[in-house]
């Protein structure tokens, strides 16, 4: 009886102070970029992207609550600041009335998704 009072308690708890985003979707989502080959991404100073052969990469971009701007970099060419939107995640919505659910999907980002997933953009030369 003790066990199974146990493992009620512990599903019960994980469940109570989760989420819905937070159990069914990911903090981190995957944005393709497509551009010039030899093209690298930055998100602040870190690289996390670089444009290949076949004119695209795929990076793993942590979820949040605004939009976030990336920074596309070429020796010669001019920097393009590529913005990634912030939309809500409608899987949010069975956190229904739950307040815990929220402040956690607020805190890690969940309630959110980016909501371009595929950017394409042109780099000019400089002068």
């Amino acid at each position: 009886m003790k066990k199974l009072f146990f493992s009620c308690s512990v599903i019960g708890m994980t469940f109570l102070f989760s989420s819905c985003a937070t159990i069914f979707t990911k903090g981190k989502q995957e944005i393709t970029f497509v551009g010039e080959k030899g093209v690298t991404i930055y998100d602040k100073n870190a690289v996390i992207a670089k444009i290949g052969e076949g004119g695209t990469a795929t990076a793993r971009v942590k979820k949040r609550l605004s939009n976030k701007t990336l920074i596309a970099k070429k020796d010669g060419y001019k920097n393009v600041p590529l913005t990634l939107d912030a939309q809500f995640n409608p899987i949010s919505i069975l956190n229904l009335l739950s307040p815990i659910s929220w402040a956690i999907d607020l805190g890690t980002g969940k309630c959110c998704k980016w909501e371009n997933d595929v950017i394409e953009f042109e780099m000019n030369e400089k002068k």
